[in-house]
């Protein structure tokens, strides 16, 4: 928020030169300026109708402009930050899914291997294969099971996949927005530019009108000795007021580089979201791929137990069929060691995505803390918020009792610091007319959070009589979180 700190000292220049130029001041204008430079930047701005109108009235669009800046600054962050964190919230439930697969994956080995193993010695002797065919059944049966259980989890790691990839698109819209708006900054200062320009034109003028009225004052002798006198003071302001303005258009020069290293910054964002996104992409690729390997070992497992029931039927095909079996077996434990690599390169690549999530969720709620030198929000639109948070937790009860009556993925966020209101309130100074009910409003809404994770857990584990009794507690603590919201916008 460098190049933000830049323009307001920018307004103070172009304040500094009228007080050169005219030095009374209003005491209204006095205090106006002094809320700006506390960094107050929702101050009404002094109704007068003196000269200084059309320049507050100038000022006074520039500092909403940069309010309002500031402000979506701060909401594209907060929104980015609470996407990022869901979304490394699905992450890590996908982490412990593939770490889960990984152990399936090796089981599945290790069975064919078993398998094979028995084909051999089923290719010994009928007899044998016979007496063993029983066994093999069922391993391929419990094969065909741990394959399906595979399948579940990898669509279910895709769909997971495909929601982050909605996220980053998000987070990458929002800071485009936020590029756009320092482009805006960009034309403003070289609209102030000119204003700065003109007022050194106008000191130039009155410099010459001023050395002009001199000698005609030296020509008039001692009667034009005292429009002397006063013809030099002009000439003395004139030339304050360009030295003035020639500082605020080298103010001005330095606000420039800094928006320019702001875009720099900005680009260096977007690409950092790219690649996290284009390394998600890849990922979804890749659990693509081993969803084939998954259909075509179930596809493999379906022919060998065919192949097994028609061995019991006949008993004199049994040389045929060991050799099948021996041959599907290979084929499956290829299939199986593909599995098991494409596994650990899941996890790889899940690790890596975690970590960049992580840093990427670190940076956002950096950018979003740097927005709070700034006082940016009216009464209204605290209290605007304040309702939305409202209509936040009322939308994140209902979805967590879909969910549960469902029997769907939990996705909805459990940790109070990372939630829309959440990251607002860590970060928010509460006003005077509800000072006394904010540390509550803090307690109630730590409390439903540690509820919901508390409920998540119940839920992911089976456990129904723990699931339902977390459930109504829920539903209580989101009634009490909500009526001491509702207490706090009445106050307004």
């Amino acid at each position: 928020m460098i190049f933000v700190s830049l323009l307001i000292g920018l307004a103070f220049g172009l304040l500094l030169g009228f007080l050169i130029w005219k030095q009374k001041v209003p005491k209204d204008i006095s205090t106006y300026f002094n809320y700006l430079g506390n960094l107050d930047l929702t101050v009404r701005k002094p109704v007068t109708t003196t000269f200084w109108s059309r320049f507050l009235d100038s000022l006074d669009k520039l500092v909403q402009k940069i309010r309002l800046f500031v402000r979506d600054t701060f909401f594209a962050f907060r929104d980015a930050t609470s996407n990022v964190h869901q979304a490394q919230f699905m992450l890590e439930d996908s982490m412990k899914l593939a770490f889960g697969n990984m152990e399936a994956a090796e089981e599945i080995a290790n069975k064919v291997q078993a398998l094979a193993a028995s084909g051999e010695e089923l290719s010994a002797s009928t007899e044998e294969l016979s007496a063993s065919s029983s066994s093999v059944y069922d391993s391929t049966v419990q094969l065909d099971g741990f394959s399906q259980r595979i399948k579940e989890h990898v669509e279910e790691q895709i769909k997971n996949i495909s929601n982050t990839i909605e996220s980053f698109d998000q987070v990458f819209s929002k800071v485009t927005s936020v590029q756009h708006e320092i482009d805006q900054l960009e034309n403003l200062s070289q609209h102030i530019s000119g204003i700065v320009e003109a007022i050194s034109d106008i000191s130039e003028q009155t410099n010459l009108l001023a050395l002009n009225a001199a000698i005609e004052a030296a020509r008039a002798g001692e009667a034009g000795k005292g429009f002397a006198v006063v013809a030099d003071e002009v000439r003395k302001l004139a030339e304050k007021s360009k030295d003035a303005a020639d500082e605020i258009a080298t103010q001005l020069k330095n606000f420039s580089n800094t928006v320019g290293s702001a875009v720099e910054s900005v680009q260096t964002v977007l690409e950092l979201i790219t690649n996290m996104g284009d390394t998600t992409r890849v990922l979804s690729n890749s659990l693509n791929a081993i969803l084939s390997s998954v259909q075509e070992i179930s596809s493999s497992v379906t022919e060998v137990s065919n192949n097994l029931k028609e061995q019991d039927k006949a008993t004199s095909q049994a040389a045929m069929t060991v050799q099948s079996l021996a041959e599907d077996t290979a084929k499956v434990a290829e299939l199986s060691e593909a599995l098991k690599n494409g596994m650990e390169q899941l996890q790889r690549h899940l690790q890596t995505v975690y970590k960049q999530n992580s840093t990427a969720a670190i940076q956002l709620r950096d950018s979003m803390l740097s927005c709070l030198d700034f006082k940016t929000l009216t009464e209204e639109e605290t209290k605007q918020m304040l309702a939305e948070a409202v209509q936040y937790h009322k939308d994140w009860l209902s979805q967590i009792l879909d969910t549960i009556a469902s029997g769907k993925v939990w996705t909805s966020i459990v940790d109070p610091h990372f939630c829309i209101f959440g990251l607002f309130y860590d970060v928010a100074t509460p006003r005077s007319q509800y000072q006394d009910l904010w540390p509550r409003i803090g307690e109630a809404h730590e409390k439903l959070h540690s509820t919901a994770a508390q409920l998540k857990k119940a839920y992911e584990d089976g456990n129904k009589e723990m699931t339902l009794s977390l459930r109504k507690q829920l539903e209580k603590e989101s009634e009490d979180l909500t009526r001491l919201l509702n207490d706090v916008l009445k106050r307004f």
